[in-house]
C-alpha cells in the first residue's frame, strides 16, 4: 500500500511538469522537470575535481560552481561509454582506410605486373560505400564526421569511373587496355582522387573521433541527492499528452508516459540516485 501511495504521490508532483526526453544509446527515456536542475556541457578542457566512487560515475566535475558526480547514462543501458564506441568505430574507420589504400595499390600492381584485376568495379558495392550506408543515421557518430562520410560518394564514384576507362574484361578478368601512357595519366588521377578525397576524408573522421567534445548533463535532485546524468543528447522538452503509466518496461524504467503521441519509458531517478 505504501508504495502506490508514493507512486501517486510522484504523479501528483509531476503531472504539470514538462518532461525532457533523452537519447542514452539507442534507447529513448524521459525525466520530469520536477528533478531536473538544469542542462549543461561538459566541455572538452573541463577537468574532473574528483574520480568516479564506482564504475557507473564517469567523475566529479564542477558544474555550475557545484562539485557534482556524473553518472555515465550508456554504462546504466549497456552500451558501452561514449569513449568505447570512438575507439570502435575509430578501428573501423582504419580498417576500412587500409582497404580502400590496398585496392589503389593493387591497382597499379596489376598494370605494372600484367596480373589481372579481380576486384569489383561496382562503386556502390564497395567495402566504403556499404559502410556510408551503415552509418549515414548512426547517432553515435557526431554530425560533422557523417557529413565527412557522405561527401566521400561523389569522389568514389569517380575513382570507379575512371578505373573502368583503363579496364577492359575478358573471360571474367579485368586487363588494362593497350595505350599504356594513356593508362599512366589515368592511375596518376585516380591515385591523386584516393589519397586527397578518400584516406584524408578518413583521417580526418578519425581526429574527430578521438578529440575530446562536449557532452550533455542532465543536473538532477532526487532523494535530496545532486547528480548529473551523461545523455547522448536531448531530443526535446515538452509536456505529456496523455496518461501516466506506473508499469515499468526495463531496470530503469519507474513507468511510461505520452509525450506527443508517442510512449516513453520514465526514468527511474530514485534507483539511478542510489549509485551516488
Amino acid at each position: 500500500m505504501k508504495g502506490i501511495v508514493k507512486n501517486m504521490g510522484v504523479v501528483d508532483k509531476v503531472k504539470n511538469c514538462p518532461w525532457i526526453v533523452v537519447k542514452i544509446g539507442d534507447k529513448e527515456y524521459c525525466i520530469n522537470t520536477h528533478y531536473s536542475v538544469c542542462m549543461t556541457e561538459i566541455k572538452p578542457n573541463q577537468q574532473m575535481v574528483g574520480p568516479g566512487q564506482n564504475q557507473f560515475i564517469k567523475g566529479v566535475y564542477s558544474i555550475m560552481g557545484i562539485q557534482i558526480p556524473i553518472i555515465e547514462g550508456r554504462k546504466l543501458v549497456d552500451s558501452g561509454s561514449i569513449d568505447s564506441i570512438k575507439i570502435q568505430i575509430s578501428q573501423e574507420l582504419s580498417d576500412l582506410r587500409f582497404k580502400y589504400d590496398a585496392w589503389a595499390n593493387e591497382l597499379e600492381w596489376c598494370f605494372r605486373t600484367g596480373d589481372s584485376f579481380t576486384d569489383s568495379l561496382d562503386a556502390d558495392s564497395n567495402d566504403l560505400m556499404q559502410y556510408i550506408k551503415s552509418r549515414s543515421s548512426d547517432e553515435r557518430i557526431p554530425l560533422k564526421a557523417r557529413h565527412l562520410l557522405d561527401k566521400m560518394r561523389e569522389p568514389n564514384k569517380i575513382i570507379y569511373t575512371l578505373t573502368g576507362k583503363i579496364l577492359t574484361q575478358k573471360e571474367g578478368q579485368f586487363n588494362f587496355i593497350e595505350d599504356k601512357e594513356y593508362c599512366k595519366k589515368i592511375l596518376k588521377e585516380i591515385r591523386r582522387e584516393v589519397d586527397r578525397y578518400i584516406l584524408t576524408a578518413l583521417d580526418n573522421i578519425c581526429k574527430l573521433l578521438v578529440e575530446d567534445v562536449s557532452v550533455t548533463v542532465i543536473t538532477i535532485k532526487c532523494n535530496n541527492k545532486v547528480f548529473g546524468l551523461l545523455v547522448d543528447f536531448v531530443e526535446c522538452v515538452a509536456a505529456h499528452t496523455g496518461e501516466i503509466s506506473l508499469e515499468s518496461q526495463d531496470k530503469l524504467s519507474s513507468g511510461k508516459v505520452n509525450i506527443r503521441g508517442r510512449m516513453y519509458s520514465i526514468l527511474d531517478l530514485t534507483k539511478i540516485s542510489r549509485l551516488v
